[in-house]
């Protein structure tokens, strides 16, 4: 499995990890082990064969260690998943929000998790269907994901968020990418 402390190989359970950090971006140690039965020996392995980087930082006064993909992380997942699809980008400053976003991730029916698609790769597509919008989008939903034919936006509602703030949301999720509902996390 592991060599002098390097992967030999991605496991079943290290791509389940993988692909959710393509999606959402970040997951915390305690996600890792629940959702992918990924232990902090394995994410140690992982970091030093450059797929994973662990960072600690203190969140809502509690310190908590952090997984976002690294260089060979990301390769591998352009490669073997997202060709068209372009990775979460997850902020260190927003840790409580990303967190919360992958937790409503993992809730997610697993049927339901391969159409999850990141803010980044939603905000490429408007661009992409609509040139005249280029880089004049205020905002976007964090997430969608298809269910029952239906397009169902997910927004991990911030602690500064103004009522205009989430009006602006929503106009976005149902004009420009045919949401029929918005499933609010606070």
């Amino acid at each position: 499995m592991a060599a002098n402390g390097y992967i030999r190989k991605v496991t079943l359970r290290d791509e389940k990890l993988l692909t959710q950090l393509a999606k959402t971006g970040i997951a915390s140690v305690e996600q890792a082990e629940k959702y992918c039965d990924v232990k902090i020996k394995r994410l140690k392995r992982l970091e030093r064969s450059k797929y994973v980087k662990l960072t600690t930082t203190t969140n809502a006064g509690k310190e908590t260690t952090l997984i976002q993909l690294e260089k060979r992380g990301k390769a591998y997942m352009q490669e073997k998943l997202m060709h068209d699809h372009s990775l979460a980008r997850a902020q260190i400053d927003h840790v409580d929000h990303d967190l919360k976003l992958t937790e409503a991730y993992y809730r997610l029916p697993e049927r339901y998790r391969d159409t999850f698609k990141c803010e980044h790769q939603l905000v490429r597509e408007i661009y992409k269907e609509r040139p005249y919008l280029t880089n004049k989008l205020e905002t976007c939903i964090d997430a969608t994901v298809e269910v029952n034919g239906e397009i169902v936006g997910i927004e991990v509602v911030g602690k500064t968020y103004t009522e205009r703030t989430i009006q602006t949301k929503t106009e976005i999720a149902k004009a420009y990418l045919n949401c029929t509902k918005i499933k609010w996390i606070k």
